[in-house]
């Protein structure tokens, strides 16, 4: 779990704090004043509330909760207050909330993450280990910052948002049923209401459950009015129920087809894919092996579903391969066919959109400047029985495959849209495969179809090992290596401000990219302004009492077609380094490794001399010889062309080597491990991260150890010049 650490740390270093009634009003089951107030005379006719008519509060909380010496009757007023409710609403959902911070509810991913408390579905337990996960819609963290003496303790009041976090995180990450969630922080006397859904993650203003004990209830009464979809739940995804609790969850989900309006329903048999899901804001990707269900029972060939939450302006994926088998139909086969797809219905409302659906169209108030937080998950929080899969395989051995980058804790302005589509074809990513000349072949088709995208006017923006995939024959179409992922893409042309993060996989993204900054312009521009023709002019110009020229601000940076390319070119080098003999000695492999993708210097330095990089530079030397000059650099179609045939060269070339290489091969891990050396943490590439610079890691798996029949040397240029020889 420490990849999750790290993604928390480095997305979220930062939550938007807004406030309450505006975050009430717009994720909350609507409360009219009239049933409040209802409400309230009820409880306290009971006598659930006392006290003077000014001053009324709840009979169950301590006057002053930090003076209370028995945490747990802190802990578990909410309980009461719950019941209290209950006992006034005639609503069909059961809403109960359990303190329990000695037990673990269930779940068969993770059984460390214990929350002090939770509201639930379902009938009243008394151990948190009889509650599912499945089940929570809020948890809830207690905290107290001060000391007996008084003093303030910054520690622990982050301690506690800490882990709510975690745990909306936890909610959302491992049910594949939530939109959103909301989450409860009580410092004292001090509370606050958390949201997440895929656009923010924002915690109102603090409001004092003793004096303003009405803002408590009216949460309470939402929740108890609220149906399955008003809590967060996707009515178009059904959980099915399983007698084994370490199983890993089924779904029945439902595909209402953009252009029949025809509902389908799929099964989910195994999950491939839900790193997307790594992050508690973004697109929160899941991909599964699917069968479609007839009768209640899946039948037929086995698909991909992939469900992705996708930006409102964004070109749907099935619309954009449809275009691009109708601009370039000779590359057609090198993305996956697509057979079902449909934006995600709520009831008459449209697509489920993070603000229309979700928020109910209406804007939440933020109180002034986010609250700073350094997110930091406790030990007891972080174990995990079953590790996450990355790309569309197993769970070892592969990069990190997240956004690399820390967010904008402004609110998002761009929403999100709710959005599935069924694959033909099940294929294996490049770090699965585990011979070079099948790596290779894989590699060339995905560059054939970015090479399609480019054709068409779009840039890729994210290639990595893991949407490469190699596809058996099937029909007149052989084994062929796809691209897919194509919720990243943008048109070349976009000159819009990008809606997240730098977008991309470290270890296969483009060093400018990495940057953010157009780094070769920069250089030439300097190069070029130390050059003994423009010392003259400026010694000239100081001579004359002239103003000497001003340098030239560099462009905006976008994405390019050849930051595409050169991911690509990160790959291939990247999988050469990946791979290992079985059986061999691989030190200075792990070593020269290292010194290619320690950073983004180390990759800039060892990229410096290659054909691709003389490309980027004679791009931008036609850029600034442009008049007047352009905002954004515009790589011509020409230069394009040249280095996808450079690139088509390079990898012919590959695929001819490794042709003649024989014996089996294994991760670099894994020969590492075997060899004895310093281990490779085994998410390699490192994943940097702007917060921390920490890297996660993953534990090991067995496989397969024999040893080569043949040798095959791979030269690769390592900077300071010197070259380093990886056997294989």
């Amino acid at each position: 779990m420490a990849d999750f650490q790290t993604t928390l740390t480095t997305d979220l270093p930062k939550f938007r704090e807004v406030e309450l009634q505006g975050l009430m009003d717009a994720v909350l089951y609507p409360v009219s004043p009239h049933r409040l107030a209802r409400v309230c005379k009820k409880l306290a006719s009971n006598g659930y509330i006392k006290g003077p008519v000014q001053k009324l509060r709840w009979r169950c909380l301590p006057k002053h909760p930090s003076a209370a010496q028995n945490k747990a009757q802190v802990e578990r007023f909410l309980e009461d207050v719950v019941d209290a409710v209950a006992n006034l609403s005639t609503a069909k959902l059961h809403i109960n909330v359990l303190a329990d911070g000695s037990s673990t509810p269930t779940d068969s991913r993770d059984k460390n993450s214990r929350p002090d408390a939770f509201f639930y579905l379902g009938k009243r337990q008394s151990s948190a280990r009889d509650v599912r996960w499945a089940d929570i819609v809020m948890p809830t963290e207690f905290g107290n910052s001060y000391a007996a003496e008084k003093e303030y303790n910054m520690e622990n009041e982050t301690d506690h948002y800490d882990k709510v976090m975690w745990s909306m995180y936890h909610v959302m990450r491992n049910d594949a049923r939530r939109r959103f969630v909301l989450g409860l922080t009580c410092e004292d006397a001090k509370a606050r209401l958390w949201y997440n859904d895929r656009c923010d993650v924002v915690a109102s203003k603090e409001f004092d459950i003793v004096k303003d004990w009405k803002q408590l209830l009216r949460i309470v009464v939402s929740l108890q009015h609220s149906t399955w979809s008003e809590l967060g739940y996707d009515p178009n995804t059904v959980l099915l129920r399983s007698d084994d609790p370490e199983a890993e969850p089924q779904y029945d989900i439902t595909i209402c087809n953009a252009e029949t309006r025809q509902t389908t329903v799929y099964r989910s048999l195994e999950l491939l894919s839900d790193i997307g899901m790594d992050s508690m804001v973004g697109h929160g990707t899941r991909i599964w092996r699917a069968q479609k269900v007839v009768a209640g029972s899946p039948i037929g060939p086995y698909c991909v579903l992939k469900d992705v939450w996708t930006h409102e302006n964004c070109v749907p994926e099935h619309i954009f391969l449809s275009e691009i088998r109708e601009r370039q139909p000779e590359r057609a086969r090198y993305f996956l066919m697509p057979l079902d797809y449909g934006f995600v219905p709520i009831g008459n409302s449209g697509p489920d959109n993070t603000h229309k659906t979700l928020r109910r169209g209406k804007s939440i108030p933020t109180s002034g400047s986010p609250v700073l937080r350094t997110i930091h998950i406790p030990d007891g929080k972080s174990g995990s029985q079953n590790s996450r899969r990355n790309g569309i395989g197993r769970p070892d051995d592969v990069p990190d495959l997240h956004q690399e980058g820390n967010r904008n804790p402004a609110l998002s302005k761009h929403p999100r849209q709710h959005y599935r589509i069924m694959f033909e074809e099940l294929g294996e990513p490049v770090h699965k495969l585990r011979k070079f000349t099948d790596v290779f072949t894989a590699i060339q088709g995905g560059y054939e179809g970015l090479y399609a995208m480019h054709l068409c006017g779009y840039v890729h923006r994210n290639v990595n090992c893991g949407n490469i995939l190699l596809v058996p024959a099937s029909g007149e179409l052989g084994q062929r290596g796809v691209i897919m992922d194509l919720e990243y893409a943008k048109k070349i042309d976009d000159t819009r401000e990008p809606h997240d993060v730098k977008t991309g996989t470290e270890a296969f993204m483009a060093t400018e990219v990495q940057f953010a900054k157009h780094i070769r312009l920069d250089t030439l521009r300097a190069v070029k302004h130390n050059s003994a023709k423009a010392v003259r002019a400026r010694l000239k110009s100081c001579l004359e009492s002239k103003e000497p020229p001003r340098a030239k601000p560099l462009p905006a940076f976008r994405h390019n077609p050849l930051h595409d390319m050169e991911s690509i070119w990160w790959l291939c080098i990247w999988m050469l380094f990946y791979l290992a003999p079985a059986g061999h000695p691989a030190r200075e492999q792990l070593h020269n490794y290292n010194k290619v993708f320690r950073d983004q210097d180390s990759k800039r330095d060892f990229l410096h001399t290659s054909a691709l990089n003389r490309r980027f530079n004679l791009s931008y030397v036609l850029h600034d010889a442009e008049q007047p000059l352009l905002e954004t650099i515009r790589v011509n179609d020409k230069q394009v062309e040249w280095s996808y045939e450079d690139g088509k060269q390079f990898l012919g070339l590959l695929t001819k080597a490794s042709e003649s290489l024989s014996g089996t091969f294994v991760t670099l891990a894994k020969a590492t491990a075997v060899d004895g050396s310093a281990k490779i943490p085994s998410d390699q590439p490192t994943r940097e991260t702007q917060s921390t610079g920490k890297t996660g890691k993953r534990k090991q798996t067995k496989e397969p150890v024999a040893g080569p029949s043949r040798k095959l040397e791979v030269y690769v240029e390592l900077p300071l010049r010197k070259r380093a020889r990886t056997k294989a």
